[in-house]
């Protein structure tokens, strides 16, 4: 058995519109969507450790499920706002349960972030106690699951608790500027408070076809 130790992010749905919104002004998204800037359910966040530079443990562990068969066709689009990769598999499909998820979540699509400049386009900081400084990637990995009982994305979006995202943070040899809306070449949002969250460890159980 293979442990990994994720992220994890569980949202509430009501994403934005993808015509709604752009990076030009994602300072102001809390003042133009009030969803944005209410309730304990933001992202990306400021993650600060403990002393010894952990997080506590999660009670409980969770399992993966299927994350080595390979899909059968990788649909690839830049979407104005980021590009994103979404896969198709003939059978099973990857998706994870337990820990703080209540339920299974079933695979969906991976989505990418990134800045104009390399070393600092990483939505998700990790703040290092001994430098005083946030700690952060090339670009930042976003795995997108839904709750299985919704049947869909589309249909878990606007639920709450209808999807969770994975996040994985990437160092990269090679730097591209991608274009996205409006010429903007960046597409991260600065860390959002984090409201009386605690942030765990989750120790996650590789199971199935891996």
């Amino acid at each position: 058995m293979k442990q990994l130790h994720l992220i994890v992010t569980i949202l509430s749905g009501l994403l934005l519109g993808a015509q709604s919104f752009n990076y030009r002004d994602r300072k102001d998204w809390g003042k133009n969507f009030p969803v944005c800037s209410d309730g304990q359910h933001q992202s990306p966040i400021q993650m600060v450790p403990d002393s010894k530079g952990e997080f506590p443990m999660y009670g409980t562990g969770g399992q993966i499920f299927d994350f080595n068969l390979l899909p059968d066709e990788i649909i690839m689009t830049n979407n104005g706002y980021t590009v994103e990769l979404k896969p198709k598999w003939s059978e099973d499909t990857p998706r994870v349960t337990g820990g703080p998820l209540k339920g299974t979540y079933v695979f969906e699509k991976t989505t990418f972030h990134w800045s104009k400049y390399k070393g600092n386009g990483s939505e998700h900081t990790l703040y290092n106690e001994k430098t005083k400084k946030n700690f952060e990637y090339d670009m930042e990995m976003q795995m997108y699951f839904y709750k299985q009982e919704y049947k869909t994305f589309t249909k878990a979006r606007n639920q709450k608790g209808g999807l969770a995202v994975f996040v994985n943070w990437l160092r990269l040899h090679e730097f591209w500027k991608i274009n996205l809306a409006m010429g903007y070449p960046s597409n991260i949002r600065p860390p959002q408070a984090l409201n009386g969250r605690e942030i765990k460890t989750v120790q996650f159980t590789a199971k199935g076809h891996y």
